[in-house]
């Protein structure tokens, strides 16, 4: 019987193949030749690739690396407007240290564009993950805060203390923009009826005001939650917003999905259609970020927002019944100039100690928060970060562990939200940070 031969890989020429090879190393050097080649199963067809891509406002970029040691060639296709896709790159077999490349030029801004790889012999073709990607929309609108304010109906049953979350794009990592998400839990608050409530959110997947790609607001629980309005604010200037109390009633209950869980939410059109949205403007965003500054309660709020959100993810809570669980405060000298913050935080844990049971020991986390004004750059930073716990839970034998089991999930948990919250918002003029004593800062231009 005649064996066919295997699919040898050849170094082609990327002008040859009609594709960009992207070559590490020393291109004139060529592999060894393998005198002693694995003959892949007959009849298996390529693994398939990995497409990677990356986004402006008017084109997309697409790589492909070498995934397998017995293909024909790849190739990379787009999705037209008819739902057909079509090749826009081709290449015969790549080394191992290749590429294929291509970027769509010429795209509107703000549409989203759908794209996928394969790798192809013989015997078939493999598909990489279809990826798709919204342009930006060529405003370069930065965003350095969002919140969302919704308003609870007047109801004494209106309200909520379910879980609640919310997304502003997909939650698929095969989607850009992708990632954002909050998970809502303000120190003792919850949406109660006739209060208006206003949170923080993370920016993860943010990187442009135009990665919001939706409004979605959920929540899981049996609580019929009436909302009255909702309103959506970037650099503190509200960008949409919905209004119940006008339908014929006080207020709108969240859609039900399914028993247990409800969903209210605004696609990326509503958002765009917003006459708020339109008349965004950074410059003046940017006027009253210098004008104002970042007072106290705006920093509390969004240290606040982000730690909640870290805190669903691990055995860390508010602590109960704690007049300031969150607290800023100006650090000063005799002279009373300032120049930083110092923060303290209040939480428990859930702590396992082997007889003890479930622990609830007090947590104390501190943290120096700095802000610094440079040429075009706004910095905020933290240093001194201290955690200790209480220790009358348990034997002084226990304590060290429990302290040091408590140190290392508040630390991962503190540090990783401040990820979200410290921020460097470029197009701040050269100014001077100014700290007073009740702990707001300001931005003073330098002449």
């Amino acid at each position: 019987m005649t064996r066919s031969q295997p699919n040898l890989k050849l170094p082609l020429l990327g002008a040859v193949l009609g594709a960009t090879l992207t070559l590490s190393g020393n291109s004139q050097a060529l592999p060894p030749v393998n005198q002693d080649p694995t003959i892949p199963p007959e009849y298996d067809r390529p693994a398939a690739p990995t497409l990677a891509l990356s986004r402006t406002d008017a084109a997309i970029s697409l790589r492909l690396a070498d995934s397998s040691a017995y293909e024909d060639g790849y190739y990379i296709q787009m999705r037209n407007s008819s739902n057909q896709w079509v090749t826009i790159r081709s290449s015969g077999p790549l080394l191992s240290y290749q590429s294929l490349s291509t970027t769509q030029a010429g795209l509107k801004p703000d549409n989203r564009y759908c794209f996928r790889g394969a790798a192809y012999n013989q015997t078939g073709t493999s598909y990489s993950a279809i990826k798709c990607a919204y342009t930006y929309d060529g405003n370069d609108n930065q965003v350095w805060r969002v919140q969302l304010a919704i308003e609870t109906g007047s109801g004494s049953q209106s309200g909520t203390n379910d879980l609640v979350w919310v997304r502003m794009n997909s939650a698929s990592g095969n989607e850009y923009p992708s990632g954002n998400l909050t998970v809502v839990d303000y120190p003792g608050q919850d949406f109660n009826g006739g209060t208006t409530q206003t949170v923080d959110l993370n920016l993860t997947g943010l990187s442009q005001m135009s990665d919001i790609n939706t409004l979605g607001i959920y929540k899981s629980g049996t609580d019929d939650w009436c909302i009255r309005s909702v309103k959506l604010l970037v650099n503190n200037i509200e960008v949409f917003g919905e209004d119940y109390s006008t339908a014929g009633s006080d207020c709108q209950n969240m859609p039900s999905l399914f028993s247990g869980f409800s969903m209210l939410s605004f696609n990326r059109s509503a958002l765009r259609a917003a006459s708020s949205w339109q008349n965004y403007d950074e410059d003046v965003a940017l006027g009253l970020l210098g004008a104002l500054g970042i007072w106290n309660t705006e920093l509390v709020s969004r240290l606040s927002g982000m730690i909640g959100h870290k805190m669903y993810y691990n055995e860390l809570s508010w602590r109960d019944n704690f007049d300031t669980p969150v607290s800023i405060t100006a650090v000063c000298d005799s002279s009373n100039q300032c120049d930083r913050l110092h923060v303290d935080l209040n939480l428990e844990a859930a702590a396992n100690i082997l007889d003890l049971g479930t622990l609830h020991p007090n947590v104390d986390i501190n943290f120096d928060l700095l802000v610094d004004c440079d040429t075009d750059a706004l910095v905020i930073s933290t240093e001194n970060f201290t955690v200790t716990a209480d220790s009358t839970l348990a034997q002084e034998i226990l304590s060290v562990g429990l302290v040091n089991y408590v140190d290392g999930q508040v630390e991962s948990a503190i540090r990783d939200a401040w990820e979200a919250i410290s921020q460097t918002v470029s197009g701040v003029p050269e100014c001077e940070v100014i700290i007073n004593q009740d702990g707001d800062v300001y931005l003073q231009l330098v002449d």
